[in-house]
């Protein structure tokens, strides 16, 4: 059986290295998953994989010869397609076929159909989509199925899929692999890109793990070196998918019922219900691909896509989704404390000061005053003349939040609070939001990776592939 196989793969940008060292073999006729977390190298790799994208050294061959990469496909998370072009038309891009020399360059629309729809009946979307339809129309699972037709039209020896059930609901996703075995078994080797433990053990024939740009392991599920490390990234509390009503406790201040969204150029949601109350700590974990940023989006009131489900913010505001945003102005008048996760762009700005970052809410007569108090609330050895794009991950993020907590918010939503802090600083932090829940802030964090702070949390919860789950510490290293 053909192999491609990776050797010594290195690829740097700068004194970052992106992946060191990696290397591997993709059987055609297998279902290869390169699973691992954000950051961890995937996509890098599979970029290179599709000719997309350079290693800095080491080798690739394909059936022992160096790679032609005509015969590899990509379906990218967030596919590009034609918006202005129907979706049969997205699917023959740049592989058209042609009528006789004479009429070259016209497109024989019959033949196209005729093959498109063969396609179709592979991947079980008789019925789903609609090819003469713009893809302007479409929601977010057909623009997946336009994309991956375009790279099935093209006849590949290998596809590899960025993501793929992102925008999928259970039955959809089932389905998708469904016809990747079926794929797989006509010679066709099949490359998938996850974060989602679950889906390589349950169709995975073979499996390769990233970590920080190093491959750590490469070889069946069954191998009990995975089955470690798949403990490790949280294969145990992948539990069932939550359908409750907490009991309220204190004063409720968000409850979320029924939330879902398949954004185009994002990942989808899929019928998520939790509340908070006053004084608790509610910490949700998972990875941007498994819908976080989709969530943290539509509660800070940044997302326009379609959804469904509905808001409750304390007594005063009802929100049915379905037919109007949750707004910024809403929440901020309310009382609610923002760390987003773009802390750069979104909670700041790098061309403005530090004094106009820390004041943002305040009168020009009392900027200064409280920017000067912020920094040193926050500990930043800074001028407040300075640029905001002076300051460090860290020392933006403290300050973002000292200027949040100065308001005395009555519910706090922090995106990835931990992310690049030693242990000391996650130490403190936890120490800082423990002591706010307990003058009444509810806050709600959302993180992949928060294990300093899951014994502190009152409700921990996992987002895995768009769905709420519950999460039990006692079975699971996740956070280790």
């Amino acid at each position: 059986m053909k192999k491609i196989k990776l050797n010594n793969i290195s690829k740097n940008y700068g004194k970052k290295i992106v992946l060191d060292n990696v290397s591997l073999e993709i059987t055609l006729g297998e279902i290869h998953i390169l699973l691992g977390e954000n950051g961890a190298g995937k996509s890098t790799l599979a970029s290179i994989l599709a000719g997309q994208n350079f290693p800095s050294s080491g080798t690739l061959t394909f059936d022992e010869k160096p790679i032609e990469f005509s015969e590899f496909s990509m379906v990218h998370q967030r596919p590009l397609l034609a918006k202005n072009l129907s979706v049969w038309e997205n699917i023959i891009l740049g592989s058209e076929p042609m009528l006789k020399p004479e009429f070259l360059g016209i497109i024989n629309r019959r033949k196209a159909f005729a093959q498109i729809r063969i396609l179709q009946k592979k991947l079980n979307l008789e019925g789903i989509l609609d090819i003469k339809q713009s893809v302007s129309d479409l929601s977010a699972d057909c623009v997946f199925y336009t994309a991956f037709l375009s790279a099935l039209y093209k006849n590949p020896e290998v596809i590899i899929l960025d993501e793929p059930c992102a925008p999928l609901d259970n039955s959809q996703r089932t389905r998708l692999y469904q016809c990747l075995k079926n794929l797989a078994k006509t010679g066709i080797a099949i490359i998938v890109i996850t974060h989602n433990v679950q889906e390589a053990f349950m169709y995975a024939d073979k499996v390769s793990v990233l970590r920080k740009g190093h491959l750590i392991f490469t070889g069946n599920v069954e191998d009990k070196a995975f089955e470690q490390i798949a403990e490790g990234m949280g294969k145990s509390h992948l539990i069932q998918n939550i359908s409750y009503a907490d009991e309220i406790k204190k004063e409720m201040i968000l409850s979320v019922s029924n939330l879902s969204a398949r954004p185009v150029t994002g990942s989808a949601l899929f019928d998520i219900s939790f509340s908070l109350s006053s004084g608790e700590i509610l910490l949700i974990l998972g990875q941007r691909e498994a819908g976080m940023e989709t969530l943290e989006n539509i509660l800070t009131g940044t997302f326009s896509e379609k959804k469904d489900g509905k808001i409750s913010v304390g007594k005063e505001y009802f929100c049915d989704l379905e037919k109007k945003n949750l707004e910024m102005s809403v929440l901020r008048k309310f009382g609610c404390g923002i760390v987003p996760f773009n802390r750069t762009f979104r909670g700041s700005n790098p061309g403005l000061t530090v004094e106009d970052v820390a004041g943002i809410y305040e009168s020009p007569k009392t900027k200064r005053k409280v920017a000067e108090q912020l920094v040193k609330k926050a500990d930043i050895q800074i001028s407040v003349q300075e640029l905001a794009s002076n300051l460090s991950g860290g020392m933006l993020q403290r300050l973002i939040l000292a200027r949040e907590l100065h308001y005395n918010p009555k519910l706090l939503i922090l995106s990835e609070p931990f992310q690049g802090l030693d242990a000391m600083a996650c130490d403190n932090l936890v120490k800082q939001l423990t002591e706010v829940a307990d003058t009444g802030t509810a806050i709600l964090v959302l993180a992949a990776e928060a294990s300093v702070l899951i014994k502190n949390s009152t409700k921990t919860f996992s987002l895995v592939s768009g769905h709420l789950q519950t999460f039990d510490e006692s079975k699971t290293e996740v956070q280790k």
